[in-house]
């Protein structure tokens, strides 16, 4: 529920084809870009008045991909304009759909997926999760065996920042630092994840 207050002297109607609607749009919190402009509405639930207040309801439907927005509740004048295009001010609410990731470091995160519990496609299905939070840099491998149980988190010394941000997506994971006990898996990446047969519990 939104509450709405008439601060102009025009009658805002809840009916007929000019009637005020509370619509929404997405914008990308991290470039300001619409991605979405006119999402979902919600319809006043009486005529506004001068100095008139309502509550309106908007059932909201978030954006399937996960990421970095900002919901923007604006007013519409229907088939006349949004009343953000005469100047008012909208309503902005920051919203993380999924875990809410720091760009600047998922950008610049090399990470490697090995696939360690010998599911067919699972490096690739596991890729393709990643990418959805803007992990770009990724390779895949098969791991040394396939008896993992458990997946696994590993960084390079200095890149623990990098590593946490995968184990927001992946809440549960184990994580530590690159050892000798790793070597066979050493790469120039900043992040190696080993899939355990767990990895299905965590997309």
């Amino acid at each position: 529920y939104v509450d709405v207050t008439n601060n102009g002297f025009m009658t805002w109607h809840n009916t007929g084809k000019e009637r005020v609607d509370l619509g929404v749009h997405w914008y990308n919190r991290d470039t300001r870009e619409v991605l979405i402009f006119d999402a979902d509405s919600g319809e006043l639930p009486v005529d506004v008045a001068h100095d008139e207040t309502a509550e309106v309801e908007v059932l909201i439907t978030a954006p399937e991909k996960p990421g970095r927005y900002i919901l923007v509740y604006d007013l519409v004048h229907e088939t006349v304009t949004w009343f953000s295009h005469q100047g008012v001010i909208p309503l902005e609410v920051d919203v993380d759909v999924g875990a809410d990731l720091d760009n600047s470091i998922v950008k610049d995160t090399a990470v490697v997926i090995f696939n360690g519990c010998g599911v067919r496609g699972a490096a690739t299905e596991f890729k393709n999760y990643l990418e959805n939070y803007n992990f770009k840099n990724i390779s895949i491998a098969n791991a040394k065996d396939f008896n993992f149980e458990e997946t696994i988190i590993i960084y390079r010394n200095g890149k623990l920042e990098n590593a946490q941000q995968i184990e927001k997506i992946i809440k549960g994971a184990k994580i530590e630092e690159y050892g000798s006990k790793w070597s066979y898996y050493y790469t120039d990446a900043d992040v190696m994840v080993i899939l355990g047969s767990d990895y299905q519990d965590f997309i």
